[in-house]
């Protein structure tokens, strides 16, 4: 079975698809807010460790959510990418749909 890709929906979409699977439910994007960095607040993280946090399916989610400039990351040659966790969490946060009548 080929990886999903977000040209099959949105990254709404994904966020939906997940939360269906319980991969990734309200209480812990909560709770990946609460988790401590290994090191310091400004530790880097590859793609693997980036998809291991957030519940990815694969890699290449995590290359269309680059793709699309939904999670900022740091080019540190032609292929070594890198990202702030705490950067991408609040990135995530922004994206999140907050239901009608939530203020």
């Amino acid at each position: 079975m080929a990886a999903p890709t977000l040209e099959q929906g949105t990254v709404s979409a994904l966020i939906e698809r997940c939360t269906n699977k319980n991969l990734m439910s309200a209480s812990s994007i909560n709770s990946l807010k609460d988790e401590p960095a290994v090191g310091s607040e400004a530790e880097l993280i590859d793609k693997e460790e980036l998809r291991r946090r957030l519940s990815l399916p694969s890699v290449r989610m995590v290359d269309e959510l680059m793709r699309r400039r939904k999670i900022p990351y740091v080019r540190l040659g032609h292929r070594t990418v890198r990202f702030s966790w705490p950067k991408v969490l609040a990135a995530i946060s922004r994206l999140e749909c907050r239901a009608l009548g939530d203020g």
